[in-house]
């Protein structure tokens, strides 16, 4: 960490990093101007880069020197105007004075002045790799520590001894910055010095209130509003006691609506008299089963050609009988029988005792008008009076009258005798309440009221418990965005497949190892064991990335090289942003490629044998070295150069045999086999002559070195003996600048390429056998700090998948998985067997999975990944690496699963975990999710519930 504060704080001396000659104190509090006065003091940088943090990762330092500018002096203003060639103009300059003034005025607060620059810089390619603020902060206010820094800041050069220019020239950082403050207003600049953020509204919020106000209004909307009253408060709780059991007969159909068609179709759910009549003759108990199940069949008759339109209307006693807790209860039914009209799309009309039978449409009537008409009161003696008066209006409409009153008021003559009035297509309903909560539902015809329904109502309220859906949202922490497969690796598979290919390396500053495996599979670990998870694969044109050449760390992550199709694909990985990004390098034309990576300019580079193709990863620029109309940029250029003088990509070494002469370009290597001297040329750093001893012998005399590479102050040798192959490889380790022998390593793999160092030469990671790596600190006794665990899956799973559940067959474990109870549950079965534990299922698990099923459009992509698929009330898909994808009927993605003998896990794309995160058999990167059974067999459950419903609605269908 203390190298990359000092590499980041250093600062350059060419016009691009520092244009105004600044350079650091001898005893590092401040960065002096060339006359020697204070540009800046340490600790205000340091306050300055802390406010920049909180809103966005670093910049380039040279361009902090230039912000800092901008706020401590005046520019001077231009003789000539701003030209076509972009040259800051007068407005832009006096922009930039009347900010120096503002931090003057607002008190020179430094930390709110970064987070304002980091709010302007927002579009600026960020630094890779950055230091970590929170240290470089503390450095910058601790006078000791900075001093301890002054020596090397006032002195040496970058410990890569390379200048690391900024993405963007001077003038171009310039006038970024100046036309992001042009856009804000002198209030909004003083808002981000005063207080660190803007106080400007969000202007989407205004849009989206603007157009929720001019939105119709919806019954559900008016009744949730009317839910929010303070004096309806306590009804609030019962509602969901009484919106299952005020549930309107349906109506009968009259003779002369009766369809002439016959028997539409036959399902399994209708009404009681719809049963067939072949159904009766089943066993007693066999019909409750088959009746609980859903499983009875129903004959369907065709609906009439005119529709029926329909109102519904309730009257709501508010006299003196209805005072207290029985008013509250008639005021949950009314807003439950409001929720059977919204979901029928019925019309609704409300009136009470004390508007004399006048009604108010809900959707028509003023919000505050409506709640108070909703919970007025009055002294009326019954509803009788106002419910003749609603039974003469409306003549010829289809209605349902409810009246919702006491049990005394409903048994009066005068209320029987109104009821009696109803005219034709009018049905009339009471539903009466008393002071201990019994509900009377009842139908008045002409001959008295009929029984519809008696039932009790809790006036308690019910307790709430916390629904697991109710708490915050949970961000899948291994969700990726960019150019990549949209269906991913979300567990912890190990190595599955055979490393055919050692392609493996470390990223820049050595915290994380990636391997890239069969077909393109990317395995990345933390070198301290504390992550690891399979990257997603990168895409281009609707095809992934599976001839990968090349693996290369870089500052922020990898870039992974190769071939799709007939195109040259650079895929860059950001950790640190969790973003994908597929650079396109043209045509392959040339059949082999080398790739290059400048850390100053942090650019790729592919080299072939006539020109070579460019990318820079912080701004995303293209550059070829002999094509093209513009010329490259300065970074581009410079990473061009770095790679013409490598004959081999670092940190390969060029092998010179003894009679061959060293090459022009580059970093080579001689070994002189009858004295067993090493010699290296085209280093920087110059290395002595150096004759390793082993015994009081040269070690490596008559030896023959098939592989060096050289990183940091480390040499690796990989060494065979006399006669090549008649002895075992020996890997030799050897530090700067005398050649000292450090440890030697005894291969486990033969491949010549099957070892790497890091880029400060602290770590060393090498092959073990056919699927693992292992990484090994060359300081001190040489312990593995990392060793890859060996693949967690099977490849050859076999599925069968049923309505509510699956069993997935991982070797000779059988493992049933099921979600009909609305969670998922577990567990190992015996072979071929559907019973679980304790029970037997109720519902057949009957659909193998097979490689003639279609698959889901989504999986189009990849048709070797995907092998099996099997389609029930889900859709199941097995891929090649063991993971189990689960789709809906519109081919949806709802939850991935992955077995290894007995152990299963699941995963759902908003990051709900469940399975084993511990121990050597944990398939689950992090902590499971509290309740994840639950989430993940609700979605599951609804899903399945959703799709045979729907299949079930199609004419012919029948019981699955």
């Amino acid at each position: 960490m203390y190298y990359q504060i000092r590499d980041y704080l250093t600062i350059e001396d060419d016009y691009e990093a520092n244009r105004y000659s600044l350079s650091w104190s001898t005893t590092g509090d401040a960065v002096e101007r060339p006359d020697g006065s204070t540009f800046a003091f340490a600790a205000e940088i340091g306050l300055f880069l802390e406010g920049y943090a909180l809103i966005g990762p670093p910049i380039h330092f040279s361009y902090i020197l230039y912000l800092l500018q901008r706020f401590d002096s005046r520019l001077a203003e231009p003789e000539q105007p701003g030209d076509a060639h972009g040259i800051p103009g007068p407005e832009l300059i006096r922009k930039s004075d009347a900010l120096a003034i503002a931090f003057r005025e607002t008190g020179r607060r430094h930390r709110n002045a970064g987070a304002l620059c980091a709010y302007l810089c927002r579009e600026i390619p960020v630094e890779p790799d950055p230091p970590d603020m929170a240290k470089l902060c503390f450095r910058l206010s601790n006078p000791a520590m900075m001093a301890q820094l002054a020596m090397d800041l006032g002195t040496a050069k970058r410990w890569d001894g390379m200048p690391h220019p900024p993405p963007l020239g001077a003038l171009d950082f310039e006038l970024h910055f100046l036309n992001a403050l042009k856009q804000l207003s002198p209030s909004d600049i003083e808002a981000w010095l005063r207080h660190g953020d803007s106080a400007k509204p969000d202007p989407g919020e205004r849009v989206a209130t603007t157009i929720e106000a001019l939105r119709p209004p919806s019954l559900e909307g008016v009744l949730a509003t009317l839910a929010g009253r303070e004096r309806l408060a306590n009804a609030v709780p019962m509602v969901a006691q009484l919106v299952g059991a005020l549930t309107l007969p349906p109506r009968r159909l009259a003779h002369r609506a009766l369809p002439t068609g016959g028997y539409a179709d036959i399902g399994t759910r209708g009404r009681p008299e719809q049963i067939l009549p072949s159904q009766f003759a089943i066993d007693d108990i066999e019909f409750l089963r088959r009746f609980a199940e859903n499983e009875l069949l129903y004959f369907h008759r065709e609906e009439p050609h005119a529709t029926l339109t329909e109102e519904l209307v309730l009257l709501m006693d508010q006299g003196v009988r209805t005072w207290g807790r029985v008013r509250h209860a008639l005021s949950a039914s009314a807003l439950a029988l409001g929720r059977l009209a919204a979901r029928r799309g019925l019309p609704l009309l409300v009136g009470s005792t004390g508007s004399e039978g006048r009604l108010l449409d809900p959707l028509r009537a003023d919000p505050d008008a409506l709640g108070a008409f909703w919970e007025a009161t009055d002294l009326t003696p019954g509803p009788g009076p106002a419910l003749g008066e609603i039974l003469k209006t409306g003549p010829g409409v289809t209605r349902d009258v409810v009246v919702l009153t006491h049990p005394r008021n409903a048994a009066s003559a005068e209320f029987s005798a109104e009821a009696r009035q109803a005219p034709p297509g009018t049905r009339v309903f009471s539903v009466s309440i008393d002071q201990v909560g019994a509900v009377e539902f009842r139908e008045w015809r002409p001959g008295g009221p009929v029984k519809v329904g008696d039932f009790r109502v809790d006036y308690t309220p019910p307790r709430v418990s916390p629904e697991p859906g109710n708490g915050p949202e949970i961000v899948d922490p291994l969700g990726w965005r960019g150019d990549v497969e949209p269906v991913g690796y979300p567990f912890r598979l190990g190595v599955v497949h055979r490393i055919d290919r050692p392609l493996f390396d470390f990223d820049y500053s050595a915290r994380w190892l990636l391997l890239c495996t069969h077909r393109g599979i990317l395995h990345v670990w933390k070198v301290d064991g504390s992550r690891t998870e399979v990257l997603p694969r990168g895409m281009f044109d609707g095809e992934v990335l599976e001839q990968v050449d090349v693996v290369l760390g870089v500052a922020d992550g990898f870039v992974v090289g190769g071939r799709v199709g007939k195109m040259l694909v650079a895929m860059h990985y950001d950790l640190a942003a969790r973003l994908g990004k597929a650079h396109v390098l043209g045509p392959i034309l040339e059949g082999r490629w080398e790739w290059f990576y400048s850390r100053p300019s942090h650019t790729v580079v592919a080299r072939g044998r006539s020109y070579s193709r460019a990318v820079d990863l912080s701004t995303g620029e293209h550059a070829f070295s002999k094509e093209g109309k513009t010329r490259p940029s300065p970074r581009a250029i410079r990473a061009f150069e770095m790679a013409a003088n490598h004959s081999l990509p670092p940190p390969a070494l060029a092998i010179v045999d003894e009679a061959s002469p060293a090459p022009d370009r580059g970093r080579s290597i001689r070994l002189d086999r009858q004295t067993g001297e090493v010699r290296l040329s085209g280093e920087s750093v110059p290395w002595s002559d150096f004759v390793p001893l082993a015994d009081g012998r040269p070690a490596l005399a008559g030896c023959w070195i098939d592989q060096a590479q050289l990183r940091g102050n480390v040499l690796a040798l990989l060494v065979s003996g006399p006669i090549r192959g008649s002895q075992g490889l020996l890997l030799r380790l050897f530090t700067h600048p005398a050649g000292v022998p450090s440890h030697v390593l005894h291969p486990i793999s033969s491949d010549a390429h099957g070892f790497i160092l890091s880029e400060d030469g602290r770590l060393i990671a090498r092959r073990l056998g056919e699927r693992q790596i292992e990484v090994r600190e060359i300081t001190g006794a040489l312990q593995p700090v990392l060793v890859t665990a060996k693949g967690k899956t099977h490849s050859d799973l076999k599925l069968t998948l049923g309505r509510y559940g699956m069993v997935v067959k991982a070797g000779k474990h059988a493992n049933l998985i099921r979600w009909d109870r609305g969670r998922l549950d577990v567990s190992t079965i015996a072979e071929g067997s559907t019973r679980s534990e304790f029970e037997v299922i109720p519902w057949a698990i009957d659909r193998p999975a097979s490689r003639s099923t279609p698959r889901p459009g989504l999986l189009s992509y990849d048709p070797r990944r995907f092998l099996a698929c099997a389609r029930a009330e889900l859709t199941a898909v097995v891929d090649s690496t063991g993971q189990v994808s689960l789709f809906d009927r519109n081919d949806r993605l709802l939850a991935m699963f992955v077995a290894f003998r007995s152990q299963v896990a699941a995963w759902m794309p908003d990051g709900t975990r469940f399975g084993p995160s511990h121990g050597p058999s944990a398939l689950v990167e992090g902590p499971t999710t509290p309740d994840a059974a639950e989430r993940i067999g609700q979605v599951l459950r609804a899903a399945s519930d959703a799709n045979f419903d729907l299949a079930n609605s199609l004419p012919g269908s029948g019981s699955s």
